[in-house]
């Protein structure tokens, strides 16, 4: 009886493991597409589609197609902390060739991309990674680098940073 409970119970763990695994995979799928830009001001008659296209510009990149482009709530508005710019992409390859652009912008120009780059005033740094699913965004706080800090593992899952 007590054998028959263990054995239940590792079987439930296992199914466990299996079905949190999935959902791992359903979430990622869903932001499988989607890119974080940091450091935009925020303004009254800001056109995000248009930072899209300066940013693209810079890089010497086409602008990808868009599905959606829209800035995140606010949590703080003083210290000139701004609120990420979220844009959902078409497909994984435009925001992978995106950031490649951008990345190789970075490495030809020595430093990373900024608000000067873009034809916006001020000098502050942008910077633009890959959306993670829900489940894994506070552990992406706390992530080790590698050397050169571009890669990031959390888990089972990489995160890219360019800049």
């Amino acid at each position: 009886m007590v054998e028959n409970a263990c054995a239940d119970v590792s079987s439930l763990r296992k199914e466990l493991a299996a079905a949190r695994m999935q959902l791992n995979e359903i979430e990622s799928g869903a932001v499988a597409t989607d890119l974080i830009i940091n450091g935009v001001p925020q303004a009254a008659d800001e056109n995000l589609a248009e930072v899209l296209t300066k940013i693209c510009s810079a890089a010497q990149h086409k602008p990808p197609p868009l599905r959606d482009i829209f800035r995140l709530r606010s949590k703080e508005k003083q210290n000139n902390k701004h609120a990420p710019v979220v844009v959902k992409l078409i497909s994984s390859h435009d925001r992978s060739q995106l950031l490649r652009s951008v990345a190789m912008f970075c490495k030809a120009k020595k430093r990373s991309l900024s608000l000067s780059d873009i034809n916006m005033h001020g000098y502050r740094q942008l910077y633009l990674h890959e959306s993670l699913p829900k489940n894994l965004r506070a552990v992406g706080r706390g992530y080790a680098t590698n050397e050169k800090r571009k890669i990031s593992v959390i888990g089972e899952k990489w995160l890219r940073s360019v800049c």
